[in-house]
């Protein structure tokens, strides 16, 4: 039998969908990967606020944290939506990282529709679903 490659995954996406985050959390780790950072938590323990404005320092402290997850991370992945703001900066961020470092992975879930430019860049993949993802790994793919 193979052995599976544990990964280091980021994944981001609106805050409305942080529910559907948790669960893949938990399908990453039934399956032995890593979260390199579990944003949801954030607006739960209200470590941050919106306006973020309302507390620039941590809010700036916060901001350098979740840089630092996506260089750490094998595998970056958006829940594509239009309505997103954040996950936009975090997708370039990944993709600055992916072409100077050749890491990390870059996978846009669902719905190729954007208001941004970035989801279209060669150096990101396009899936349907997390598993679809977690199946490449398993197969020696990525």
């Amino acid at each position: 039998m193979q052995k599976i490659r544990v990964m280091r995954f980021y994944i981001t996406a609106r805050t409305a969908k942080s529910e559907e985050v948790k669960k893949m959390y938990l399908l990453l780790k039934e399956r032995g990967h890593t979260i390199s950072l579990d944003w949801t938590q954030i607006f739960e323990r209200k470590i941050i606020e919106r306006p973020y404005s309302k507390n620039p320092e941590t809010t700036g402290k916060y901001a350098g944290k979740v840089i630092r997850a996506i260089k750490n991370s094998d595998i970056f992945v958006m829940i594509s939506d239009e309505e997103g703001r954040d996950m936009y900066g975090e997708l370039a961020s990944a993709l600055s990282f992916n072409l100077i470092y050749r890491k990390p992975e870059i996978f846009v879930l669902g719905d190729k529709s954007s208001s941004s430019i970035f989801p279209f860049h060669s150096s990101i993949a396009h899936r349907n679903t997390l598993e679809e993802v977690l199946n490449e790994i398993e197969k020696g793919r990525i």
